[in-house]
């Protein structure tokens, strides 16, 4: 399992592979792969983080994606790169429908949501690691598990561990 969450090599040697930026993959979405699995998003930038009261983050359900200066502050982990471990059937699908709720669009994307309140949103960097043997959610667990080993807490913008 992965020990050192801000080692993109220990990521790379883990077997997750991407590493482009919302900038990137918004104009060119044909990069994801279509295998269930699980990604990461990633902040390059070291240092206090800058977020925006009202974020880009579209809709879902009709509610408001924003949460407070104050909750961002608080979920923020300053020596942690990774932001959000989320999982999918369909990796493709499922980074998709972030990248939509990311430009303001009506999604199926709750999760992860705190990600479009960062100024420097389209710097973020998402990477995977399709599975087959096990189901994703197996996985996310299991380095949800591993990040709370190294950080003492969740990543960032997940706000509920997986069953």
């Amino acid at each position: 399992m992965i020990k050192d969450f801000n080692s993109i090599d220990e990521l790379k040697d883990f077997g997750f592979t991407g590493f482009y930026s919302v900038n990137e993959l918004q104009n060119n979405r044909s990069r994801i792969p279509t295998e269930s699995g699980v990604y990461l998003i990633i902040n390059p930038q070291k240092g206090d983080p800058q977020f925006m009261r009202k974020g880009v983050g579209g809709s879902f359900k009709g509610k408001d994606p924003n949460v407070s200066i104050c909750k961002l502050v608080k979920n923020y982990i300053e020596d942690a790169s990774v932001l959000y471990i989320g999982e999918s059937s369909e990796l493709r699908g499922r980074i998709n429908s972030l990248l939509n709720f990311g430009q303001g669009k009506t999604a199926d994307h709750w999760g992860g949501r705190m990600v479009w309140q960062f100024k420097n949103y389209s710097d973020l960097i998402i990477c995977w690691k399709p599975v087959v043997e096990i189901k994703p959610c197996t996985l996310k667990k299991d380095l949800l598990d591993s990040f709370i080993n190294q950080f003492g807490k969740l990543p960032f913008a997940v706000l509920r561990s997986c069953n």
